[in-house]
C-alpha cells in the first residue's frame, strides 16, 4: 500500500487510534415523532399544538418536514428584536444553531436545531464518571468565556440553560 511518493521520500504515514476526551454518549430518552402527527403550522415548520394560543416565553417543539428535524421555537413578545447577525451566523460546538424566525405583531418567534440528549439535571441524576465531568465543565467554561467577552448583551449563565448533547457535548441554551 506504499504510493509513489512514499517510496521517493523513504517515508510512510501511519495511522493510530486517539483515545476518548471523556464525553460520554448520553441516552435519547425523545424519539421524534412523525411528520403527520403535527396538524398545525408555523412557516416550514410543523407542530402539536396552535402557535396562536401559546404565550409568549413558552417553548415549542417543532418538525422541520423539508429537513426531517426536530427544532425548539421559544415564542416571544410582538416587541421582542430580531436576532443579531452575529448570533444568527454563530456556529459553534457549545451553542444551538439558529435555523429561522419572524418577527410580526402577531406572531414572533426563533427556530433552532433540536439536538438529541438530555438536560444536564437529568444527565447527571445517574452517576456521571469524572472524566465526562472534567470535559462538560472544561466546555461549558469556554463557552461561558466565549459568550460573556463576545456577545452583546451576554447569554444570561445557568444550570437550566446547558444540554447535554446525545454525543456527550454541552450546549449552552439561547431558550
Amino acid at each position: 500500500w506504499t504510493g509513489f511518493h512514499d517510496w521517493l521520500s523513504r517515508t510512510a504515514v501511519v495511522g493510530h487510534r486517539r483515545a476518548t476526551t471523556g464525553a460520554a454518549a448520553v441516552p435519547n430518552p425523545h424519539v421524534g415523532m412523525p411528520a403527520h402527527a403535527f396538524p398545525y403550522r408555523l412557516g416550514p415548520y410543523a407542530l402539536s399544538v396552535d402557535p396562536a394560543n401559546v404565550a409568549a416565553g413558552c417553548v415549542l417543539e417543532a418538525y422541520d418536514t423539508n429537513l426531517r428535524r426536530r427544532v425548539w421555537i421559544p415564542i416571544l413578545s410582538a416587541s421582542a428584536p430580531p436576532i443579531p447577525p452575529a448570533r444568527r451566523n454563530l456556529c459553534r460546538r457549545g451553542r444551538l444553531r439558529w435555523v429561522n424566525g419572524a418577527r410580526s405583531p402577531e406572531l414572533s418567534w426563533d427556530a433552532y436545531e433540536a439536538p438529541d440528549g438530555c438536560s444536564l439535571k437529568a444527565a447527571v441524576s445517574a452517576r456521571v464518571p469524572w472524566g465526562t465531568v472534567r470535559h462538560w465543565l472544561l466546555h461549558l467554561a469556554q463557552e461561558a468565556q466565549f459568550t460573556l467577552c463576545h456577545e452583546e448583551p451576554p447569554l444570561p449563565l445557568s444550570l437550566d440553560r446547558v444540554w447535554i448533547a446525545a454525543g456527550g457535548a454541552p450546549i449552552l441554551l439561547d431558550l
